[in-house]
C-alpha cells in the first residue's frame, strides 16, 4: 500500500463520513456487500469491532486512510492495482483477518478500516511503509 492514490470514482471522498454505515455501491443491498442477506447483521458485526478499538487504533486509521486515499473507500490505483481507503491490493484485504472477500471498494470506509486495523494487529504498519 502506497501514498497519494488518487480515486477514479467521482463520488464519496474526504468528505464522505466515514463514520456513518453506508454501502459504497447503492444498488448493494448489504452494507458490507457480499452474498445474500445478513446485512443488519453485517453492520452490528463491523460496528462492534469498530466500537471495540481503542481510540489510537481509529485515530490510526483515519490518519492512515487520508495518507493514502483522501480516506476514499473508492480509490483506486492502477499500479498495484490498488483498492479502497488503505489501498489494498487484491491478495493482501482476501488473506487479511476479518475480510469478508471480493474487492476492497465494494465495502465501506468502517469495513476497510476494520480490516485494515486487524491486519495492522497481525502484521505491524509494514503494509502502509510510507502512510502507517
Amino acid at each position: 500500500m502506497h501514498s497519494s492514490r488518487k480515486s477514479g470514482s467521482p463520488g464519496a471522498g474526504p468528505s464522505a463520513d466515514p463514520d456513518r454505515l453506508t454501502p459504497v455501491h447503492p444498488e448493494s443491498s448489504n452494507v458490507c456487500g457480499g452474498g445474500g442477506g445478513g446485512g443488519d447483521r453485517d453492520r452490528d458485526r463491523y460496528d462492534r469491532y469498530w466500537d471495540d478499538f481503542r481510540y489510537k487504533d481509529k485515530r490510526w486509521a483515519k490518519k492512515t486512510s487520508e495518507c493514502e486515499s483522501g480516506r476514499d473507500p473508492n480509490a483506486y490505483n492502477s499500479s498495484g492495482p490498488y483498492y479502497g481507503a488503505f489501498q489494498f491490493l487484491k491478495s493482501t484485504w482476501s488473506s487479511s483477518p476479518k475480510s469478508p472477500g471480493g474487492k476492497p471498494t465494494r465495502y465501506n470506509w468502517k469495513t476497510q478500516a476494520v480490516v485494515a486495523v486487524k491486519l495492522k494487529h497481525r502484521d505491524g504498519k509494514g503494509h502502509w511503509p510510507v502512510c502507517g
